[in-house]
């Protein structure tokens, strides 16, 4: 039997202006960015993945597209704490 399912949806881009956060800015996000040699925005990715989100990522640079297919494999350590 195929079981519909329902997706929410919503838009988050990364670099957000006008006097919000920037999360590829966040310091948690880029200690643990640091250690496997990865960028903020792969350790974002790869979480919401991990966690089952629908991530729809746009990027007309090569290089960020390349990034996005690099988090297939890795893997986000649950219980982060944000202090």
């Amino acid at each position: 039997d195929i079981q519909p399912q329902t997706c929410s949806t919503s838009a988050s881009p990364l670099r957000v202006k006008k006097g919000n956060p920037v999360l590829q800015e966040d310091p948690i996000l880029n200690a643990i960015a640091e250690k496997p040699r990865r960028t903020p925005a792969q350790v974002a990715l790869c979480y919401q993945l991990q966690r089952g989100v629908v991530v729809l990522v746009k990027s007309f640079s090569e290089k960020r597209i390349k990034e996005n297919f690099q988090v297939q494999g890795m893997v986000v350590a649950a219980g982060i704490d944000r202090g």
